[in-house]
């Protein structure tokens, strides 16, 4: 078996060196090529990688050839660790060849080497102190650098003062190897603000050195601001006085010490001392003028010094008045010929706003016949002057006036009101509009028919109603109301046909029932209700909804199903109410509910009146009947029962319901004026029994 084995291995040895003999393919190097073939730097320091490829003598890429690498210059350096990748890295300004070599094949790629300018930087020489016009003892200098931070040579610097007036040398000045360059800067003749020279290397931008001027001793001393002021006496100047301290190149001394006091004229002074800033200014706190009218005088000392006294004067003239103001008093009421509460007073001003104690005040009544204390009133030490006022005998509106000589008056106002009293039901009216005789009778012939109703005396109540809060423009009450007070305004509000006017009350007891209320009324509308002779019977029915007809129905309880948007059965609900209507023939009603309350007819109608399709002509509907009589039914008075009055059912006028025929407004005649929007509907307030007010609406 052996010998086979041997024969085969001798024949397969022979075969090997038959081939080996008819010539084996080998590969050589034979090109290299570099990529990138040319790199560009513009930063000493920066790198780039290149890759070298070997092909052999068939063109074939040879994979894993051996690679060393090589720099031509010291512009550039080379590292490779025999790869086909090698780092050329940028070291001086210049060009050099890059070759890769394998076996005795080559590759080359060019690199040039070119510093760009990216900044300008400081390096000493900034934020220096000195003597103006001596050249600062440390240059200036700049390095101009390229991306990587690495000084560029060669780069002209300019140099230039841009404030300070000084001076530099040299004006440009090239960069050395290390990329810097300096200049000796000579400081200008000023301080106030620094000096500045600025660093710049053509469109690459610059820097900018400051340096201050170190003032020499104090040389001279002068009025900065503040000299030759004309003022009142008693009054601080607008400008307080400013001492300027400069050295003999006339550069500002800083931090110098300043004394000021007053030398004539016994005014005063806040801020007696004060130090010398950045500009050499040195200013009093204040300086107020002395009582006495002529010159005052202010001296400016510096100790440690031998600069003579700054000397201010200023000329004190006599206060003149500059204007007269309210201070309070205006828009109260009282009874009439009683004096109101709190005596009008003014204050008077000079032209600084300051107060002018010992001023006359002229005090004047002009409107509505009351009278002064006194025509004249001295200011007091708070420029304050002030007067006792009784208002007129007769209800209504009354003025007054305070004045000072050349300038414009100050005018007061106050209401004279009338009624109240007694052991029953009374109203105060307060007339705030002018109103003829004829027109006030109506108002208080309506007050007297509806305290001759009621019949209940109501506690009576420190009364504190503040001006404004029962309509507009209404006064200040400070006196004891019984039982009820009432504004009363016939005014222009926007002609005839238009708002009639409205109603209510605006204050009631924490009992419930009215204590203040309104009645305003269209001047242009009651000319034409005069004329009808229905004005009697409006004001009686818009008083009725200040007592709380209407007005009072639903805080109360006594409103049901009321009617928003869609008409409903809206009626009332109280049983003295239904009483009455049921005695006037209320009885025999089948419509729906009852007492029927208006429910068509818009805002300030609705909910508030007794229904017009069954009461027809009955005063507290929502129509004025302008053809006869709008009585105040028994219905009307007994309504005042459920709200808490005590009434005298007697009172009532004749009236009677007849059902049957109501379709065809019975009993009625003439035109109907309706009665649109009359029931106030403004803030409305509770008050205690002890005058506090709470807002309830």
């Amino acid at each position: 078996m052996r010998r086979p084995l041997a024969l085969a291995a001798a024949a397969l040895s022979l075969w090997g060196c038959s081939s080996s003999d008819s010539g084996t393919h080998t590969s050589v190097a034979s090109s290299v090529s570099v990529s990138p073939n040319a790199v560009t730097f513009e930063a000493l320091g920066a790198t780039r990688v290149v890759h070298a490829s070997v092909r052999d003598q068939d063109g074939q890429a040879m994979g894993g050839a051996s690679l060393s690498w090589s720099s031509s210059s010291a512009a550039a350096t080379v590292a490779g660790a025999g790869g086909d990748s090698a780092i050329v890295t940028a070291v001086a300004n210049g060009s050099a060849t890059i070759t890769a070599t394998s076996g005795s094949a080559a590759g080359t790629a060019s690199v040039s080497v070119a510093q760009a300018v990216a900044a300008v930087q400081k390096t000493q020489g900034d934020a220096q102190s000195g003597s103006a016009g001596a050249a600062l003892a440390t240059q200036l200098r700049v390095k101009v650098v390229d991306s990587r931070g690495a000084g560029v040579a060669g780069q002209t610097v300019t140099f230039a003062v841009t404030s300070g007036g000084g001076s530099v040398n040299p004006a440009t000045a090239t960069t050395g190897a290390d990329g810097t360059a300096a200049t000796t800067w000579t400081l200008g003749p000023g301080n106030a603000g620094g000096q500045v020279v600025t660093a710049t290397v053509g469109a690459a931008g610059g820097v900018t050195f400051t340096a201050n001027v170190n003032a020499g001793t104090a040389a001279s001393a002068t009025a900065a601001v503040g000299a030759g002021q004309t003022w009142q006496v008693g009054a601080a100047v607008p400008t307080p006085p400013g001492v300027k301290v400069t050295d003999a190149s006339g550069n500002a001394v800083v931090g110098l010490t300043v004394n000021f006091s007053v030398t004539a004229g016994g005014g005063s002074i806040t801020g007696a001392q004060a130090v010398t800033d950045v500009a050499g200014v040195a200013s009093v706190g204040s300086w107020t003028m002395g009582a006495v009218p002529g010159v005052n005088t202010l001296t400016a000392t510096i100790p440690g010094t031998a600069l003579p006294p700054v000397v201010f004067n200023a000329t004190a003239l006599t206060a003149v008045a500059g204007s007269v103001a309210a201070v309070h008093g205006s828009g109260q009421a009282a009874m009439a010929g009683t004096a109101v509460q709190t005596a009008p007073a003014v204050v008077v001003k000079d032209v600084l706003g300051n107060v002018m104690p010992g001023v006359p005040v002229s005090f004047a009544v002009t409107a509505g016949g009351g009278t002064v204390a006194s025509a004249t009133a001295t200011t007091n030490a708070s420029g304050v002057a002030s007067v006792g006022w009784t208002v007129g005998g007769l209800a209504g509106p009354n003025r007054m006036s305070a004045s000072i000589s050349g300038k414009p008056a100050v005018n007061f106002s106050a209401v004279g009101c009338s009624g109240g009293g007694g052991s029953g039901y009374a109203i105060t009216l307060c007339f705030t509009t002018s109103m003829t005789t004829s027109q006030r009778a109506v108002f208080e012939s309506a007050a007297a028919r509806w305290g001759a109703i009621v019949t209940g005396d109501l506690v009576n109540v420190p009364g504190d109603v503040a001006g404004g809060t029962c309509g507009s423009g209404s006064p200040e009450v400070n006196f004891n109301i019984d039982d009820l007070v009432i504004f009363a305004a016939i005014e222009d509000i926007d002609g005839a046909g238009q708002i009639l006017g409205s109603a209510g009350w605006c204050y009631r007891r924490d009992a419930g029932l009215p204590l203040a209320g309104l009645m305003r009324f269209d001047a242009a509308d009651v000319a034409m209700l005069e004329a009808g002779g229905q004005f009697g019977s409006v004001i009686l029915h818009e008083m009725g909804h200040v007592l709380g007809i209407g007005s009072l129905w639903n805080a109360f309880g006594l409103l049901q199903d009321p009617s928003s948007g869609i008409a409903q059965d809206t009626w009332f609900s109280g049983t003295n109410g239904l009483a009455g209507f049921n005695a006037i023939g209320g009885a025999t009603y089948t419509g729906g509910q009852k007492v029927p309350v208006e429910n068509t007819g818009g805002g300030g109608t609705v909910n508030s009146h007794w229904r017009e399709s069954v009461l027809a002509n009955e005063l507290m509907t929502g129509f004025l009947n302008g053809g006869g009589p709008n009585p105040l039914s028994q219905l009307t008075v007994r309504s005042l029962a459920d709200l808490g009055y005590s009434v005298d059912v007697t009172q009532a006028d004749p009236f009677f319901l007849t059902l049957s025929v109501r379709g065809s407004k019975s009993g009625t005649s003439g035109p109907k004026l309706q009665l649109v929007n009359d029931v106030y509907t403004g803030p409305q307030y509770l008050m205690d029994r002890r005058g506090r007010a709470t807002r309830i609406r």
